[in-house]
């Protein structure tokens, strides 16, 4: 799967290997960043002291936000693609491998550094419509990436369906640091919810399967 924005570049010499090496410290370090301080604590400087260059270096490497901002979208999809998650990786193509995934989503979902990351970028995307493009198409080239996976363990299933399931899974992942993060609610805990999450995915999965063998529904005007 092709990435947002620009391929990344093969051959390189070894200059070119260290200017890569400089972009990826930029784009951990505006990462970081992120985590510890926020978008408020964001600027060019802090950026070029946070990774150990001068503003002139970054802006180098980035020669504006667009590029920027884009190349920190890009960069978290292809840590997402490069997981060594044995579903996502490919090398796990059955249910009981989706399942798995699935629950390990949701516990890396709970991680701080992770829920303060997706915090920083949900309240940047509310603000900037750059930002909000970028996030969208990352959304979609991922989701993009999971229905060609799911579509491996269900290889009759409709493109449709399969993407309502991707939907459903992101239900489950993306909402769960709103129900048991940091503000969330204490009523009932992570493991007694996870079996049902897989009591669901288990009949989605079913209905997967079985509407492989029907003709496809009319899919309703979103």
């Amino acid at each position: 799967m092709a990435r947002i924005s620009t391929p990344e570049s093969r051959g390189k010499n070894p200059k070119q290997q260290r200017s890569e090496k400089t972009r990826q410290r930029i784009l951990d370090g505006l990462r970081e960043i992120l985590i510890e301080s926020g978008y408020g604590g964001l600027t060019m400087r802090t950026l070029a002291d946070k990774c150990g260059i001068s503003v002139g270096n970054l802006t180098y490497h980035f020669s504006n936000k667009e590029e920027l901002v884009y190349a920190f979208f890009d960069d978290l999809l292809e840590k997402f693609k490069t997981t060594d998650d044995p579903f996502i990786a490919g090398s796990e193509s059955t249910r009981e491998g989706v399942m798995a995934s699935v629950t390990r989503g949701i516990r890396h979902k709970l991680q701080p550094d992770d829920q303060h990351l997706k915090r920083e970028i949900q309240a940047m995307a509310c603000h900037d419509a750059l930002i909000a493009d970028a996030l969208s198409k990352t959304r979609t080239a991922t989701g993009e990436l999971l229905a060609d996976l799911l579509a491996r363990v269900f290889p009759g299933a409709a493109r449709h369906d399969l993407e309502k399931c991707v939907v459903m899974i992101g239900f489950f992942i993306e909402g769960a640091p709103i129900l048991f993060g940091k503000a969330g609610q204490r009523q009932v805990c992570l493991e007694e919810i996870l079996p049902l999450v897989e009591q669901s995915l288990d009949r989605l999965f079913e209905d997967l399967e079985t509407t492989s063998m029907i003709p496809d529904n009319p899919r309703p005007d979103c």
